[in-house]
C-alpha cells in the first residue's frame, strides 16, 4: 500500500510503501472492542458511597425494644432511616478495567493505520520548515496539502517543537512515536505525518505494537 509524500507547499513529491507491519485487517467488532477496552481501562471510580458500618454515629440504640409503639430499631444509621447508610451502592472499590488478549490489541492497532491508508486519507509531508513558531504558517501548510476535518498529526522526536505552531489549531491532534492518543485518532478524518515521524513508527516495533492506553 502507498502514501504519497509531499512538501509543505503542497507539491506531491514521491510515495512510500506502508510497512507489512500495519497490514492488519480487523472486524468492525472487534475493533469497537479495543475502543472499549481502552476506554474501560481509563475509568477511574468516583462515587463511593456509605454501607451503615461506615457511616459515623448510631451506636446508641434510638430507643428501647419493646414498649414504645415504634417498630423495633437497633441504629440510627440503617439503610432505612435519613443519612443511615447505603445498601448496594457504589464504592471506590469498583473496578472498571477489561481485559483483552495482547495479539488482538496489537492488530487492532495496526488495523487504525491500514484503514486509513486504505480510504486515502493518509498523508506525509517531507519536510516542516518553520522560522518561528506560528499558527497562520501551521494553517497554511494544511490548506497547502488540502485536507479538511480532524487531523491526526505525526511529528518526530526532533520535531517536537513545531508541535507550538500546530497545537492551537483546533482540528489537530497531535501525535508522536512515544504518545498516540488512539481514541482521538480513531474519530479523526486524517492522519498525516512527517517523514521522520513515519519512519519512527514504522521502524519502530514497540511503538507500534502498544499503545499508551
Amino acid at each position: 500500500m502507498k502514501i504519497k509524500v509531499y512538501t509543505q507547499d503542497g507539491k506531491e513529491k514521491s510515495e512510500v510503501n506502508l510497512s507489512s507491519d500495519f497490514m492488519c485487517k480487523v472486524s468492525d467488532n472487534t475493533l469497537s472492542n479495543y475502543i472499549n477496552y481502552i476506554r474501560a481501562n481509563l475509568r477511574n471510580p468516583i462515587a463511593n458511597t456509605l454501607d451503615r458500618g461506615q457511616v459515623s454515629g448510631g451506636g446508641k440504640k434510638p430507643w428501647k425494644q419493646k414498649g414504645t409503639g415504634h417498630a423495633r430499631v437497633g441504629s440510627s444509621r440503617s439503610p432505612l432511616w435519613t443519612h443511615g447508610g447505603v445498601t448496594f451502592g457504589p464504592t471506590k472499590d469498583r473496578n472498571f478495567t477489561v481485559k483483552m488478549n495482547q495479539k488482538t490489541r496489537r492488530s487492532a492497532r495496526k488495523s487504525i493505520f491500514a484503514r486509513f491508508a486504505d480510504a486515502g486519507r493518509f498523508k506525509i509531508i517531507d519536510k516542516i520548515e518553520i522560522d518561528k513558531p506560528k499558527t497562520s504558517t501551521a494553517q497554511k501548510i494544511i490548506e497547502n496539502i488540502a485536507i479538511d476535518g480532524k487531523i491526526g498529526f505525526f511529528l518526530g522526536k526532533s520535531e517536537l517543537q513545531l508541535g507550538q505552531s500546530f497545537r492551537n489549531l483546533p482540528f489537530i491532534v497531535l501525535n508522536s512515536q512515544d504518545n498516540v492518543d488512539i481514541l482521538n485518532l480513531i474519530s479523526s478524518d486524517w492522519i498525516v505525518m512527517t517523514e521522520e515521524a513515519f519512519k519512527e513508527l514504522t521502524e519502530d516495533k514497540k511503538a507500534i505494537n502498544e499503545s499508551n492506553n
